[in-house]
């Protein structure tokens, strides 16, 4: 299978394209209140309601009203009044729990090593290993669009189930990309055992790496819980493929709620990195009839045709993509600050927080109860 070179530095795209009741009621005496008018109001009523409790009403506000007095008002009625609310809401009453935040120091306490360890172990292997950059973009992203943000990519296949990892379009995940987060995890179970979750070190692993490459940093929060189902039946469309027309890729995309900027954006991430013959050997070989190779295919940069994938080829074709690819081409700043956006927004994609939703595995590539 042949294999184009890698290219680690980030620019390329340059060439390449979430009352108290009032127990003195006027109804509880069969005489007016000393400080009653000596004559009945006229809405006052002279004998005790049938309905009148002598015990505090339960409905009664808890706290005074502002105009009502610590003794019968001459002008109280015997009933409710008809604007009061008949269910006032007890002030005590406790607030719905909050679903748990993601926060940028969530392991200050529990794990104040988190970043330190993370840090020397993507530095290692990036450097041993150059290509590292670019698969941990592509796992980090297959796994977000699945499901969320979950480390569910991360799961290996066994005789009761078919994970994400082994859907056919995750085949050709780079290894690099699972080796350096195995190892973190290692690292962190000896330092704070069972507290970082493998979601987290995945997407703390890209950041760093995404740096490493050249490329924008881009803040992320942590606290994620790992996912408790990963299945390749879950897989298709939720990731785009060479197959899909451009109509249908923005469909998608707009559905996890991504405009078509932030899609632009993100397939940025296709300037580095390599991909596998499969992707674009029809490009190569099988383009048509009477002509085999893509014409469209010019080593000079996406706007001139580099798109070796279908799916950016169609950037540089497609009207709505077009001028941002053209844009971002011509000004690396701004596609930078729209790279770390969108990846930051991209990180945070339907994120477990809560216990019921996942937990921390004790190894990234097996449920807890495996």
């Amino acid at each position: 299978m042949a294999v184009l070179p890698i290219s680690v530095i980030f620019l390329a795209f340059i060439s390449i394209p979430y009352s108290i009741a009032n127990p003195n009621s006027p109804n509880a005496s069969p005489k007016p209140s000393p400080v009653a008018s000596p004559k009945p109001s006229p809405r006052a009523s002279p004998k005790p309601s049938p309905v009148a409790s002598p015990k505090p009403s339960p409905l009664a506000s808890p706290k005074p009203s502002p105009v009502s007095s610590p003794k019968p008002s001459p002008l109280a009625s015997p009933k409710p009044s008809p604007a009061a609310s008949p269910n006032p809401r007890p002030l005590a009453s406790p607030m719905p729990s909050a679903k748990p935040a993601l926060r940028a120091d969530y392991y200050k306490t529990t794990c104040p090593d988190f970043e330190k360890i993370v840090r020397e172990y993507v530095h290692q292997k990036q450097t041993q290993s150059p290509s590292t950059a670019a698969g941990a973009l592509r796992v980090f992203m297959h796994d977000c669009f699945v499901d969320g943000c979950d480390g569910s990519v991360l799961i290996s296949s066994n005789a009761f189930n078919a994970a994400e990892r082994d859907s056919d379009i995750n085949l050709s995940l780079p290894g690099d990309a699972f080796d350096v987060v195995i190892k973190i995890k290692n690292a962190l179970e000896d330092a704070c055992p069972g507290v970082v979750s493998c979601a987290d070190i995945l997407t703390a692993s890209t950041r760093n790496l995404v740096v490493m490459a050249g490329g924008p940093r881009f803040n992320v929060s942590f606290g994620r819980k790992d996912g408790l189902v990963s299945q390749a039946a879950r897989i298709p469309g939720n990731l785009p493929t060479n197959n899909m027309t451009m109509d249908e890729i923005l469909k998608m995309f707009a559905s996890k709620g991504f405009s078509i900027q932030e899609y632009v954006a993100l397939m940025g991430a296709h300037t580095i990195g390599f991909a596998h013959c499969k992707e674009f050997s029809d490009r190569l070989f099988k383009f048509a009839p009477n002509q085999p190779t893509d014409p469209e295919l010019n080593p000079r940069g996406l706007p001139r045709g580099l798109g070796l994938l279908t799916v950016d080829n169609m950037l540089v074709k497609d009207p709505r993509t077009k001028p941002l690819v053209e844009q971002y081409a011509s000004n690396e700043v701004k596609f930078f600050a729209d790279f770390a956006a969108a990846m930051e927004k991209l990180s945070l994609l339907e994120v477990k927080t809560d216990p019921k939703d996942g937990n921390v595995r004790r190894r990234c590539d097996a449920f807890n109860d495996a």
